[in-house]
């Protein structure tokens, strides 16, 4: 999908008015459907991330598209402010020093490999996203956690340790699917 700059800027206004809109008035942000673009009103799988002061501050997202994109956008980033366990929720305070980054999830393609050894190979670093799903323990790492994982073996062990389970664990019924993001900030 191919955004204009003028889209790409009304998702970043919708993330962000749904954090302020709760903040500043205890209640949801609605969007004015009738308003979007085609684009905007196509089922998009998102993640949004957020920064407070250049730390992370929340990230939650969905890994199938299931829901137009500018809802998408909107409920991850509520979701990512207010319901991400790992931090306090966002504050008025945070409101100045808060950055937004919306990442549009491409289709998520199942990865065939014969061993560890060959899926490592069949990924491709900065530029994969990874989904691991093994019974039911599931993680994903966006394309961006690269930066700070730069090795695909460390990157690959804390992916399994994100998911519950031990960073040397595997077994035969272990599934790995990698997609694509347009980062938007």
């Amino acid at each position: 999908m191919i955004l204009s700059n003028e889209e790409k800027n009304i998702l970043l206004s919708i993330a962000f008015k749904s954090i302020e809109y709760k903040i500043k008035n205890n209640r949801k942000y609605k969007i004015e459907k009738s308003s979007l673009t085609s684009n905007l009103k196509k089922n998009t799988a998102t993640f949004v991330t957020l920064y407070v002061n250049d730390e992370l501050h929340g990230c939650i997202g969905s890994l199938k598209a299931f829901r137009p994109l500018a809802e998408d956008v909107l409920y991850n980033a509520f979701s990512a402010a207010f319901e991400d366990y790992r931090f306090n929720p966002v504050k008025e305070s945070d409101l100045n020093q808060l950055k937004v980054e919306i990442s549009l999830l491409s289709e998520p393609v199942r990865i065939l490999f014969e061993s560890e050894a060959d899926l490592l190979e069949k990924i491709t670093m900065y530029k994969d996203g990874l989904i691991m799903k093994s019974g039911k323990s599931q993680a994903t790492f966006l394309p961006s956690v690269w930066e700070k994982l730069p090795d695909k073996v460390q990157f690959l062990q804390k992916l399994k340790e994100k998911a519950g389970l031990p960073s040397g664990f595997w077994s035969d019924q272990i599934e790995f699917f990698k997609y694509n993001v347009i980062k938007i900030s």
